[in-house]
């Protein structure tokens, strides 16, 4: 096969440094780090001697990593970034070498290090995440030392300091919800933490705006390519099949054929959600495209359609199967399969844990008991729903609403939807009632005192007989369980590019992160900087101290 041009670039680099490896060994250490996720030749200086010695001897291993670092390692990074795109102009202003040098000089910290505690280099060996205690300790010790050790450290450095050590030790320090390239945020922040404490800077309460959320946020085809051998026309064709296809059937439609004709049909689907693909202004908020100019100010003619002419246009789109098919083409994620795998694999186990959390958390998982000797199988998701909602603060009524269990898809009053029109569940349920019968008796007479006990309609989510989902403020469809209602509801976020709302922020990104492992680098469904940060740190530490609970379970079970 042919090279590209970064390949070359490193197997020049390997057979330089290595050079009795053949043109083959040294094409396997190419592969090997480019599939870490090397993409430019200073990444390089990423490579760790652990890593580099699944693919090479441990002498070899060293001889590349003491290379690389000479030649791309952080004080390499700093030379090339003030010295500019052009070496023989001067600079601008003087650059201060020995401030430049000093900030650089960052102590090698690893497992050995004397001010790493012995329970986190226990940790460390065994491959295990450290204690919180143990691990709030080793910030401490560190952030103490490098503050006597480097006089003019800046808080940009500890994010070296956490990347080398999560480099090291994944194992032990990675975050166990990816929110960046390398998962050290949670140590990050730590680290950040302790050193704004000590030097007691107040930060600034002035909110940064994030820049406009690419609406293909988490999407591998948000506008994809007319397929090779198609037209619009064509296209156009497929719309009006499948939509023959649904009138016909009406209720038991062939799924299989179904998704072969969306698959053929997706670049159409995609362009009536969108819109023309001409460049356009980014918004906070997802908007209809209406009417784009073309470059010679004439109107295209062409505007994205709103939901209701989608349902109109593609109704195979408005139902469970149907949207998870186009989710699945959108982001490569099976969203019901994920959700399925992780109820079976680890909602229980989620619930179990925050229910120890506090009283309501722990009141969800007692019902959630009850519910299910009444034969609902669907009350460990209505748990898991729950539960996060209040680890979170979060509100259930900005995710669902409650009617009565007799009313139909017509009769939804659609003014009580939240005002921000983001996807939303009306749901019908069971009107719970309950009898206590209190007799009294006596010689003359017996008198029967009924007190009613009444509960909101379904309020508890467990008696649903009918779920309604609501997208921009329009119902849109109906669904006969939770799992359908929820993966529309969650699926509908990406498909038409909806921010996430403040008051489901948390909750929503972890559905996202935590089960169906949709992880980004770059972007967020969040509305500012401030909002993203505070949402990842939330959803990060449940997540990392789920899994140290996990841990700590497995490890009472191997005594």
């Amino acid at each position: 096969y042919i090279m590209d041009s970064l390949q070359l670039v490193l197997r020049e680099s390997v057979m330089k440094i290595l050079p009795h490896k053949s043109e083959l060994e040294a094409d396997q250490i190419v592969a090997f780090v480019i599939k870490e996720g090397v993409k430019k030749e200073a990444d390089l200086r990423r490579m760790t001697v652990d890593m580099l010695k699944s693919v090479c001897d441990t002498v070899d291993a060293l001889d590349l990593f003491e290379a690389w670092q000479d030649q791309y390692g952080v004080k390499k990074a700093n030379e090339a970034s003030t010295s500019g795109s052009r070496p023989t102009r001067a600079p601008l202003a003087p650059v201060n070498t020995e401030a430049t040098s000093a900030r650089f000089s960052l102590p090698l910290i690893d497992k050995d290090s004397p001010y790493i505690p012995a329970a986190v280099r226990k940790a460390i060996e065994e491959k295990k995440r450290p204690s919180q205690s143990a691990r709030r300790d080793m910030v401490d010790r560190i952030v103490d030392h490098l503050m006597e050790a480097v006089p003019t450290l800046q808080r940009s450095d500890l994010n070296k300091v956490a990347d080398n050590l999560v480099e090291l030790y994944k194992d032990s320090f990675q975050d166990t919800i990816l929110t960046s390239r390398l998962g050290s945020d949670s140590l990050r922040h730590q680290l950040k933490v302790k050193f704004d404490n000590l030097n007691r800077r107040p930060e600034s309460t002035s909110k940064q705006q994030a820049s406009a959320c690419p609406a293909a946020y988490g999407c591998l085809q948000w506008n994809p390519p007319l397929p090779e051998g198609e037209s619009e026309v064509s296209q156009t064709r497929k719309r009006e099949n499948l939509k023959i296809l649904f009138d016909n059937s009406r209720r038991h439609w062939d799924w299989r054929r179904v998704k072969i004709e969306m698959q053929a049909s997706f670049y159409l689907q995609r362009k009536n959600i969108n819109g023309p693909i001409e460049a356009r202004p980014p918004s906070r908020k997802r908007q209809r495209v209406t009417n784009l100019e073309d470059e010679d100010g004439t109107s295209s003619g062409e505007t994205a359609m709103t939901v209701e002419e989608l349902k109109v246009e593609w109704p195979c789109l408005f139902k469970p199967i149907g949207m998870n098919y186009h989710f699945s083409f959108l982001t490569g994620v099976d969203f019901y399969g994920q959700l399925d795998n992780f109820m079976i694999v680890e909602g229980k186990l989620l619930i179990d844990y925050l229910s120890s959390k506090g009283e309501n958390q722990a009141r969800v998982r007692t019902n959630m008991t009850r519910a299910e000797a009444r034969g609902n199988t669907e009350a460990p998701l209505v748990a898991l729903i729950k539960i996060l909602l209040i680890h979170f603060n979060e509100m259930e009524s900005a995710l669902a609403s409650y009617v009565e269990d007799t009313t139909e898809f017509d009769e939804v009053d659609t003014s009580k939807l939240p005002e921000d029109k983001t996807p939303h569940l009306v749901v019908a349920g069971k009107q719970n009632i309950y009898f206590l019968l209190l007799i009294i008796c006596n010689h003359i007479n017996i008198m029967f005192t009924f007190l009613f006990l009444f509960q909101t309609s379904g309020s508890n989510f467990y008696d649903i007989t009918n779920i309604f989902l609501a997208i921009d403020g329009k119902l849109m469809t109906s669904c006969e369980t939770l799992r359908e209602a929820f993966g529309m509801l969650f699926s509908s976020y990406f498909i038409f590019g909806i921010q996430y709302p403040k008051s489901l922020a948390c909750f929503l990104t972890y559905v996202q992160k935590a089960i169906a492992k949709i992880t980004p680098d770059k972007g967020t469904k969040c509305t500012t900087s401030s909002e993203q940060k505070k949402v990842d740190s939330k959803v990060t530490k449940l997540q990392n101290n789920f899994t140290s609970f996990k841990d700590s379970l497995e490890e009472e079970n191997n005594k």
